[in-house]
């Protein structure tokens, strides 16, 4: 343990490096170079063609759900506005054609 006297006398630059253990730059990169990985190296090519899929996955995924949504959204409108007017004929028809019998239905 440091004395109180050395702890006094150091800078904050060097507190702080003791207490987050700073790494100078030229031993950074030094440990850089060291590393089992030789300098310049891309992931291997099944890592690549893996994203690649993912990557062209997502993105169909994407395109198929906007155009299921343009697809069904719209049509699901344009067909309940159908059913709702053929309803909305089909009792006007039926109230005419029963307005013509005098109100009466032929069993």
């Amino acid at each position: 343990m440091k004395s109180n006297s050395s702890l006094y006398s150091q800078t904050l630059e060097e507190k702080l490096a003791a207490v987050f253990e700073i790494v100078e730059p030229a031993e950074l990169r030094s440990a850089i170079q060291d590393s089992d990985q030789p300098r310049g190296s891309s992931p291997s090519k099944s890592f690549m063609t893996a994203e690649r899929v993912v990557s062209v996955l997502l993105i169909l995924g994407i395109l198929g759900s906007l155009g299921g949504f343009f697809a069904f959204v719209p049509a699901l409108a344009a067909i309940t506005v159908a059913v709702m007017l053929s309803g909305l004929l089909a009792m006007l028809w039926i109230g005419f054609h029963l307005g013509e019998r005098g109100g009466t239905v032929r069993e």
